[in-house]
């Protein structure tokens, strides 16, 4: 019995608590790892977005040093939605270098291992709250119809050929609705798991599993956020890692483990209870941005959301341009084959040789429409003579069209029309 109470605090301390040791590797890895992670993860964590003076400020420096250093020409800094940009490689390799040579002069000053109990344990803490917010954010942005949107009408008239990878991943995740929920609800269960310290290495165990399903579909159907998805699934792995004797004994050696110990993180009552308070706020705060921005993108992307004015598929019966009646021919470059009024104010313009057009359209009374093509805004007029029907006027191009269009309904798309069955007779796969 005077043998387990020895014991158990070794254990906690050496897994829990403390990954390093006392070789001058380790307590420069620690200050590493301490470096690299919050100069990775605080613009993200305490200024959420990419529009920060701070993160401006880290794009200009790297772009800097792509172009006077390692001699890469004009980096661009533009925000373009991107995570995979030049500029944020040459982050990654700025940090990458700053992290190194910090934490080698930190070691070197620091002989005497101050406070590195104390940096391991808070590092853990923070590592953990930081994953906690990406995974609610990743998860919440799945359950509720965010990240992946039902197929839009012009995405159901583009070929399978002519999509790209990422479009093709993207409009598979958004037609099955319970499968896109199921992976978010996974996301959500492994952050909330993190919140406990009892719960954080089963908790980063469930994130190293679907967010490596996230990176492999990144890589597998070239989505842009490969960077961040990565250290996602690195952070994961690193709290995994300092669990791993008990899990390994667990897991893989089929051996007796025993539990961790977990030291307060306060010695007071009053720091206990802040430290308590501190956390349900983070909790509420994480929570409350998930399903808030989940709701919000629920009333405007669900797929029983309602539908915009002109909302629909209409292919062209008649194309006048300039006087002239132009025949439906797949070889002409000019006529139109198909209009398509969509969710979020989107027109698309389907030539008769398949290229899309896309542009905003907002419907500003009873026959009038703003055609915004670029910084050229243009007034259309419209009617519908009989259900079904649609007439369009107006200019393009600097010429004069008119256009009679007939509705195209949903049923006439079997992915909209197939559904689901319990029993298949013989395999439907068209």
């Amino acid at each position: 019995m005077a043998e387990s109470k020895i014991e158990a605090p070794v254990a906690s301390e050496e897994i829990v608590v403390s990954p390093m040791g006392d070789s001058w590797l380790r307590r420069w890895l620690l200050r590493f790892v301490c470096i690299y992670f919050l100069w990775y993860a605080v613009p993200n964590f305490l200024l959420p977005g990419r529009d920060t003076a701070l993160t401006h400020s880290m794009d200009r420096f790297s772009a800097w040093v792509g172009e006077n250093v390692l001699g890469l020409g004009d980096i661009s800094v533009e925000f373009t939605g991107s995570g995979d940009k030049t500029v944020h490689y040459l982050q990654l390799l700025v940090m990458i270098v700053g992290s190194v040579f910090g934490s080698l002069v930190w070691t070197a000053l620091d002989r005497w291992r101050l406070y590195d109990r104390q940096l391991g344990h808070w590092l853990q803490v923070i590592g953990r709250y930081y994953l906690m917010g990406a995974m609610l954010a990743y998860g919440f942005g799945k359950v509720f119809p965010g990240q992946f949107i039902f197929p839009s009408l012009t995405r159901l008239l583009q070929t399978y050929g002519d999509s790209s990878p990422m479009a093709l991943l993207w409009t598979m995740m958004g037609y099955s609705r319970p499968y896109t929920v199921f992976a978010g609800l996974a996301e959500v269960a492994g952050g909330l798991l993190l919140a406990w310290r009892r719960t954080t290495t089963l908790g980063a165990m469930v994130v190293v599993g679907v967010m490596g399903n996230v990176v492999m579909m990144n890589l597998s159907y070239d989505v842009p956020v490969k960077l961040y998805a990565s250290h996602i699934l690195v952070f994961a792995l690193v709290l995994v890692a300092l669990d791993r004797r008990r899990v390994l004994n667990l897991l893989v050696l089929n051996r007796p483990t025993m539990a961790a110990v977990h030291p307060p993180h306060f010695s007071n009552t009053k720091g206990h209870r802040a430290g308590r308070l501190a956390k349900a706020l983070l909790i509420g705060y994480f929570l409350y941005l998930g399903m808030g921005e989940g709701l919000e993108a629920e009333k405007m992307w669900a797929r029983n959301a309602p539908k915009p004015p002109l909302w629909g598929v209409y292919y062209v019966e008649t194309f006048v341009i300039d006087g002239e009646t132009l025949p439906p021919l797949l070889t002409d470059r000019v006529r139109w084959q198909n209009v398509i009024f969509d969710r979020g104010r989107k027109l698309s313009i389907r030539k008769m040789d398949g290229r899309i057009e896309q542009l905003d359209v907002i419907v500003e009374g009873a026959n009038k429409l703003s055609i915004y093509r670029g910084q050229d805004r243009l007034v259309w007029s419209y009617e519908k003579p009989s259900p079904g029907m649609l007439h369009l006027a107006g200019d393009f191009d600097g010429r004069r069209i008119s256009l009679q269009m007939k509705a195209r309904g949903a049923e006439d798309f079997l992915l909209l029309r197939r559904g689901f069955h319990w029993v298949n007779e013989e395999p439907f796969n068209r």
